[in-house]
């Protein structure tokens, strides 16, 4: 996790976009000049009007940002067709709004259908119309976006809340052909396959790895579900953006690339990388706690929103003060280097690790779990340690003694400010304890 991601996940999605005043995604409200905000006599009130000049200023904002830091422009054209807002209580079944609710500030929750007319079609975006859940919020004067993800249609076609037209009715179908791993264009296209991870890929986590490194089964583990959650599939396979000049090395043809997008074995990246943000001299309660944290940090990536502003990738190879993260190949400094990170890619194997995830307790959504920026650790440190944060906060030498896995998570899950003191997180298994 980067110094600036939180201990928590949020369903949030961005697309790339490409569009220049007075093209079709560019939206101006009536009377104003393009990018005018028009506020309404009361300030805390949210037009429609206002909404789409938010959502369109939204993606025109990431395009502009994705462009500058050496991204695609991926997207030719965009127009927000149609926006409205969504009860409180019915959006409840879709995100977490208890942040919100507890920060004192306006919100906003609404449905909306944006045009888009992409280079490529992804799972992401699609020609035509795409659903999206918005919310937004008003913390110093002004409305903004705080939250941009994939509306699940078919739970909302049927509700008040639909805009009942008959792409909603062809998008229930696409999602359909989702769940059974088909990527389905409107035009009935199979435009990919969905990111799911294979019987050998899942078998291989289980049972992968040196055996004699392996964490010990914890008390805590009993309280496992036995079933697997079949809402939550581990990816196979995730989309680094290449940075560092010893990964563009590494890989045919990426050293002289302008930009480099290596898709590798998700269970590789992940034992590849935590070696290189967290520390190995922790007891296995936290390096447990630890391991998961950055799975699902991955996962979320991967599933809910990318965390890199280069298109096609869902993260980058380094984090944002510039420190490598991510290794294609790593040599070991020393035999205790070399020690230190085979303890630490084991984890990955071990019991109540392999096979586990976390979810939001509140929507049952993948959140991403952040961590404190504050740390016990010299500045020297910092941007180490940023990235695995949670367990480096000052009181955590004394955590780690009294509590489990389980507890770290919850413990900082909690703490983040971002979330209310009685939030909770739930485990789920994506393979069965069995198959160990």
């Amino acid at each position: 996790m980067m110094k600036r991601i939180s201990l928590r996940m949020m369903l949030v999605f961005v697309l790339v976009l490409s569009v220049s005043v007075g093209s079709p995604g560019a939206y101006i409200p009536r009377g104003a000049a393009a990018g005018v905000m028009v506020e309404p006599v009361d300030p805390n009130i949210l037009t429609e009007e206002m909404m789409k000049d938010l959502i369109a200023g939204h993606v025109k904002s990431f395009e502009q940002e994705a462009w500058e830091s050496g991204g695609e422009r991926t997207m030719i054209s965009f127009n927000v067709k149609a926006v409205k807002p969504v009860d409180v209580e019915m959006a409840r079944n879709f995100l977490t709004l208890t942040p919100y609710e507890l920060s004192g500030m306006p919100f906003v929750v609404a449905y909306a259908a944006v045009e888009y007319q992409l280079k490529h079609e992804s799972e992401q975006g699609l020609n035509g119309l795409n659903f999206r859940f918005v919310i937004f919020t008003k913390p110093n004067g002004g409305w903004k976006i705080a939250s941009y993800s994939i509306a699940p249609v078919s739970q909302i076609v049927g509700t008040p809340y639909a805009f009942q037209i008959p792409e909603e009715i062809r998008m229930v179908e696409i999602e359909k052909k989702r769940r059974e791993g088909i990527l389905e264009n409107y035009a009935g296209e199979v435009i990919g396959y969905v990111n799911r991870a294979s019987e050998e890929q899942l078998k291989q986590e289980l049972t992968g790895g040196n055996p004699s490194l392996r964490l010990k089964k914890s008390a805590w583990q009993k309280r496992l579900p036995d079933e697997v959650n079949p809402y939550y599939p581990r990816p196979a396979k995730i989309a680094i953006h290449m940075k560092a000049k010893a990964n563009k090395d590494f890989y045919p043809g990426c050293a002289d690339a302008e930009v480099c997008i290596q898709e590798i074995d998700f269970l590789e990246y992940l034992t590849k990388s935590f070696p290189h943000v967290w520390k190995g001299d922790m007891n296995p309660e936290a390096l447990k706690a630890g391991a998961l944290a950055w799975k699902m940090r991955a996962w979320y990536a991967v599933s809910v929103n990318p965390l890199t502003k280069q298109p096609s990738a869902r993260v980058d190879d380094t984090d944002e003060q510039g420190n490598i993260i991510f290794y294609a190949d790593y040599k070991p400094k020393d035999e205790e280097e070399k020690q230190r990170i085979a303890k630490l890619e084991a984890v990955f194997h071990s019991p109540g690790v392999a096979g586990v995830g976390f979810k939001d307790g509140i929507s049952d959504g993948l959140f991403l779990p952040g961590f404190a920026q504050s740390s016990g650790y010299a500045a020297r440190d910092a941007a180490k340690t940023a990235a695995s944060g949670i367990f480096y906060m000052a009181d955590t030498k004394e955590l780690i003694r009294k509590k489990n896995a389980a507890q770290l998570i919850q413990h900082y899950f909690k703490g983040s400010p971002q979330v209310t003191t009685t939030a909770s997180v739930t485990f789920f298994r994506y393979v069965p304890e069995k198959n160990r």
